[in-house]
């Protein structure tokens, strides 16, 4: 048998490996007759408990496939054969264990009891330390094994009643085919009763569909993780085509024609019309650098590791500041800090870059002359939100749902830009298990709003 248990838990409980009983009756246990008893009455006594198993499994057994067959997640396929164990077999409690074989160890998954008036006891050491070698032991031999685990020592912990200090324990491997097993099923009778072979036959069919089920939802929940992904990707594969065939166009065009007029220039052009083209120029140049910039670092943030740290907020938001200075003048916009921007956990360059993508999007829609507010609130969850206010003409819900999708502009076309700026912000804070968000009314201006958590995951 794996593990070994100490002496001193030993003391604690005596453990007797059980066959299974053949009578059917409750868990296997025949009811202790009176000297008064007829023996006829007590086989009919007999044979009407075994009609009630019967039929209990009959209607139970189907009903308790069903419920787990209809689960799509591992941990609801557990916790329901958990429960559906309790109602079929009529058992205090039973619990699904995972083993570590490296280490010997168990974890507990999953765990029901028996009616809302019961009161299950609680899983100390002792116990732990008794069952987890009967744990092993199952996982090695792959068989159904059950036994008697009486309390031995009054002066040891207990969480036994005071009218019985013994129970029935069957441990099931929850084996499917050739697979390893390393779950093991653990199912507490309800007095030292034996359960029957008709009991563990259908526990394990049980126990080897909740298997497969589980199997199952895995792979399900895998498929559509793979099938988000992909949907991700496509849609990063179509914003990236759109770039080519229109932001990056647009600005390419401008400079072609503009250089084909430089072409044929000669010392009779005025020196005013030469620097306007080569402005234009530099000027649609620099467009298709920030597009391209933007798209690498879109492109980063999903593939970058980053080490997420204590970020001081004041300095990052002065950081974006400072980079906006120029668009800030030109737009003539105040930007004022309402509240303290307390520290936050992440990664100081992607935090700055969501600074400067919300502080630039609250600059170039804002008011005539833009207002900007910024602050932060701090949460019930323990995290922080960082917020900044604008003055602008404010946001449908329609235009709400549109508006962190890459390439996305609402407003006038005559403003600068091309639509990456809140995706990427929206990406960052996704990665830094935050939220990122909008309030807004159409006259109202918006509120955007991301997460950061206060402390270290």
């Amino acid at each position: 048998m794996p593990g070994a248990i100490s002496q001193e838990i030993q003391s604690y409980y005596h453990i007797t490996e059980l066959n299974a009983g053949t009578n059917g009756h409750g868990n296997g246990r025949r009811e202790p007759a009176s000297k008064a008893d007829n023996p006829d009455d007590a086989r009919i006594r007999q044979a009407e408990q075994q009609i009630e198993i019967l039929n209990r499994f009959f209607y139970a057994y189907p009903a308790a496939v069903t419920a787990i067959t209809a689960c799509l997640h591992t941990g609801e396929v557990f916790e329901v054969f958990t429960q559906e164990v309790v109602n079929l077999l009529d058992v205090n409690c039973c619990h699904i264990y995972k083993w570590d074989s490296e280490a010997s160890t168990v974890s507990l998954l999953a765990s029901s009891q028996r009616g809302a008036g019961y009161l299950a006891p609680p899983i100390d050491q002792a116990y732990q330390q008794t069952i987890t070698p009967l744990i092993g032991r199952a996982i090695v031999e792959r068989l159904p094994v059950q036994y008697s685990l009486i309390q031995s020592n009054g002066d040891s912990p207990s969480y036994l009643s005071e009218e019985s200090n013994a129970r029935t324990l069957l441990f099931m491997p929850m084996t499917v085919g050739e697979w390893n097993p390393t779950r093991v099923v653990v199912v507490e009778g309800q007095d030292q009763g034996v359960f029957s072979r008709h009991e563990i036959l259908c526990a394990q069919r049980l126990a080897s569909h909740a298997a497969v089920t589980a199997e199952n939802a895995r792979q399900y929940q895998e498929l559509v993780q793979a099938n988000d992904q992909l949907e991700a990707s496509n849609e990063a594969l179509e914003s990236f085509a759109h770039t080519v065939a229109h932001d990056l166009k647009g600005p390419l065009a401008t400079i072609i024609g503009s250089a084909e007029f430089l072409k044929f220039a000669d010392e009779s052009w005025p020196v005013d019309d030469l620097r306007e083209l080569t402005t234009i120029i530099a000027e649609s140049s620099q467009k298709m650098l920030d597009i391209i910039n933007g798209l690498l670092l879109l492109a980063s943030v999903g593939q970058q590791n980053a080490e997420i740290t204590p970020v001081e907020m004041s300095i990052a938001f002065s950081e974006a500041l400072s980079r906006l200075e120029d668009m800030i003048e030109k737009y003539q916009a105040e930007v004022v800090v309402v509240s303290e921007l307390p520290l936050g956990w992440g990664y100081g360059p992607w935090v700055e870059q969501v600074w400067t993508n919300l502080l630039s999007n609250a600059v170039k829609y804002g008011g005539q002359p833009p207002s900007v507010q910024v602050g932060a609130t701090e949460m019930d969850d323990g995290s922080t939100r960082y917020w900044v206010k604008d003055n602008g003409k404010g946001l449908t819900e329609e235009q709400q749902a549109r508006l962190f999708k890459p390439f996305t502009r609402l407003h006038d076309k005559s403003v600068s830009g091309h639509g990456l700026g809140l995706s990427i912000a929206r990406r960052i804070v996704d990665r830094l298990g935050g939220e990122i968000g909008v309030e807004s009314e159409p006259g109202t201006g918006c509120v955007f709003y991301f997460t950061l958590s206060a402390k270290a995951h």
